[in-house]
């Protein structure tokens, strides 16, 4: 049976004794976060139909090795995408290579902002899951939801819970 039927959704079940913590509540320490390594995204536009893979390869391949490359085709021209590890590569190869002409053609090279990359594609599938008209439904009202929350610290936590204990 398929799990992306329109009439069954499936959802990412936590056991309660994690998701009643402190630390869901006020996020995890900095020590336990997975740290991903920052890559830096160039991309490569205007270069011609003519212009083979191997020879952007190798204009790449002349500061360093890429971590990925894509390279896709459009209807007058091609682009390419590719990350580095290390950001003095990206900013050598934008400083030679940006407006350089390769079979009459001048390429343009630029670097990505990958942040705000994520956050467009963030909104763009809070859009797919909710769709036009909105989400899927809820009895709470808006007026009932907070505008704005803030995450409580460890004391003001303890506090809560103490004046709680002390009305019971």
């Amino acid at each position: 049976m398929s799990q992306n039927t329109k009439h069954h959704r499936v959802t990412n079940y936590r056991r309660r004794d994690l998701r009643n913590t402190l630390e869901s509540r006020l996020g995890l320490p900095v020590e336990k976060r997975r740290l991903v390594p920052q890559l830096f995204r160039l991309k490569i536009t205007n270069i011609g139909l003519d212009v083979s893979d191997y020879t952007i390869l190798d204009i790449i391949k002349e500061f360093g090795e890429p971590e990925y490359i894509n390279f896709r085709d459009h209807k007058d021209s091609r682009s390419c995408i590719s990350d580095f590890k290390d950001n003095e590569i990206a900013t050598k190869l934008i400083e030679k290579y940006n407006n350089f002409e390769i079979n009459g053609k001048s390429i343009q090279v630029t670097l990505l902002d990958q942040q705000k990359r994520k956050r467009d594609a963030d909104q763009e599938r809070r859009k797919l899951r909710h769709g036009p008209r909105g989400g899927y439904g809820s009895h709470y009202t808006k007026s009932q939801k907070p505008i704005e929350q803030r995450n409580k610290t460890v004391d003001e936590l303890n506090a809560e819970l103490d004046a709680y204990m002390k009305e019971s």
